[in-house]
């Protein structure tokens, strides 16, 4: 609603045509919607009549009106907002789902913090053949760039690999994980977003799973169409920090 409306749509509506007419609309005569200039004194303190006291009082005078017609219809919703809060999503876990090549993974989001746009790495001597892909700048930190992928042991897709463009279009990101002072950086192909499941909806590990992304995975979850790999996010960090060493 644009702001020379908004003084207008607070008393139109004609279910509240009684209480807008005892409201007395100072914004219109003295506030910032007067036509000849704000004067009003309170203006120095509230700065805009959006913030006054007088104006968030008349919205809600204005709301109290709006009465429902049926009295048997208006009892039924009070006693249904009356109700307490019901969560459907007890018990169940939150992950942030990624993918790796041509692997999708699944890690607890408590140890996700921000999902960048990719930024670049700067090299690091005599470091590039362990974990370790560069320093990167992340909102003005240094933070390390670790492979996750050679981790895991996956390798890049190749060009006959990719994705139908025309139905797909993956854009690369960099996580950061792990500790909130000084988190790693990953570098993943796709972030597909978050989901929830439980722990009796985890699949065992079939026997094709490499030995390394084996070592660092809990299970498997199948979530809509796709199979993915749930790590445990206190093995994985773990890993990645002593692939640094």
């Amino acid at each position: 609603m644009a702001e020379n409306e908004s003084q207008e749509a607070l008393i139109q509506n004609d279910s509240v045509a009684e209480t807008a007419a005892e409201i007395d609309a100072c914004w219109q005569e003295i506030g910032v919607w007067a036509s000849h200039g704000a004067t009003c004194p309170v203006l120095n303190d509230v700065i805009h009549c959006r913030n006054c006291p007088t104006y968030v009082q008349a919205g809600r005078d204005c709301l109290s009106g709006q009465l429902l017609p049926d009295a048997a219809e208006m009892e039924h919703y009070s006693a249904f907002y009356r109700q307490a809060k019901q969560y459907s999503d007890s018990g169940l876990r939150k992950v942030t789902l990624f993918r790796l090549g041509a692997e999708w993974f699944a890690l607890d989001t408590a140890v996700v913090g921000s999902i960048l746009k990719p930024q670049p790495c700067c090299w690091v001597p005599h470091r590039s053949s362990r974990g370790i892909k560069g320093i990167a700048n992340v909102d003005g930190d240094a933070l390390v760039v670790v492979s996750m992928a050679k981790l895991l042991g996956i390798r890049a897709l190749e060009s006959s690999d990719e994705p139908d463009q025309e139905t797909h279009k993956a854009y690369p990101r960099m996580m950061t994980i792990g500790k909130t002072d000084k988190p790693l950086v990953i570098e993943v192909d796709e972030v597909w977003g978050q989901a929830r499941y439980s722990s009796e909806s985890v699949i065992p590990l079939p026997s094709t799973v490499s030995k390394a992304a084996h070592k660092y995975s809990i299970g498997l979850l199948q979530l809509e169409d796709k199979r993915v790999g749930l790590l445990d996010s206190t093995l994985l960090l773990y890993g990645l920090e002593q692939a640094m060493k």
